[in-house]
Formats: C-alpha cells, sequence, structure tokens
C-alpha cells in the first residue's frame, strides 16, 4: 500500500523534487487556468479576499485547475467558520455558564471545538497546495538571472 499521496508534477518541479525517471504521467497537471476566477457570488468580503489571494498564488505558481476551486471554496468556507467562531468566543468569553440542575457550571465555549477543526481542515487544505510557511520553504524560484534559489535560503528572506 503506497504510504505518501501523490503530488501534482507542477508542485514537485516548484519544490525542486521532480525526478523525469520517476514520473509515469500520473501526475500531469492539465488543464491549468489562464486567468483567476472571480470569487462565487455568495462569499462576503473575507471569503473573496481570500479567494483572490489563494487563486493568485496558485496561478503565479501554475497550479490553478478547475478542481481546485472547489477545494479554494472549501478553504475560504472554512476561514469564515474560523472567524465566525473567533467573534463569538472574543464576545462571549472562553468559559461560558450553563445552567445545569445543579445549579449553573462554567463550561468551554462550544465554539472553541469547532474553531479547532475549522483550523485543522485550513492547515490541511494550505499543506495540499504548498501554502504553508514550511510548504513554501521548500519551494525554488528561478530568478531572471537563471540561477535556481531555494525560497528562503536567504537570511531575510519570507
Amino acid at each position: 500500500m503506497k504510504s505518501t499521496k501523490p503530488t501534482p508534477k507542477e508542485f514537485k518541479i516548484q519544490i525542486g523534487t521532480y525526478r523525469k525517471d520517476r514520473d509515469k504521467n500520473k501526475l500531469e497537471v492539465k488543464n491549468t487556468l489562464d486567468s483567476i476566477p472571480l470569487a462565487p457570488n455568495h462569499f462576503d468580503k473575507l471569503q473573496k479576499e481570500i479567494w483572490h489571494e489563494t487563486c493568485v498564488y496558485l496561478h503565479a505558481m501554475n497550479m490553478l485547475q478547475p478542481i481546485s476551486l472547489h477545494f479554494i471554496g472549501m478553504y475560504c468556507i472554512q476561514f469564515k467558520i474560523y472567524s465566525s467562531c473567533l467573534e463569538m468566543i472574543q464576545k462571549d468569553g472562553i468559559m461560558i455558564l450553563q445552567s445545569t440542575r445543579d445549579g449553573k457550571v462554567s463550561k468551554k465555549h462550544p465554539a472553541i471545538s469547532i474553531m479547532q477543526g475549522a483550523i485543522k481542515n485550513i492547515l490541511a487544505i494550505s499543506d495540499k497546495y504548498g501554502l504553508t510557511p514550511l510548504a513554501l520553504g521548500k519551494i525554488k524560484i528561478q530568478d531572471p538571472a537563471g540561477i535556481v534559489k531555494k525560497r528562503g535560503s536567504g537570511k531575510w528572506d519570507f
């Protein structure tokens, strides 16, 4: 049984781990989009900003595909869930009073668990598309002089 999930060829090229001798044409990135699509109409301002930032990044890496748009949508929705939970927690506090038959008991706000799940989903989607700092550090950049430089190899590169 295979222990790792397939990584798209374009992402392997970007991080410098692509080997032509091991490519069996299974990981070919096809149908990359030529332009950045507009965010869905039902998204709010925050979700549209995240959509645009993510699409611009993936388009620059030549990894924006029509199938990716569904995952980018899920990514934006998870951000909305996270921000909504954060607002509730800031308004109500981390602990809430809950009435029981024995009186009132202080319990952890239910939004904390939902927020933790959203963070987990955001990080999972981010990792798959190279949007985390760790994945960004692995990407190699081709500068105009033709020198391949690993991003983050300079002392102050972020």
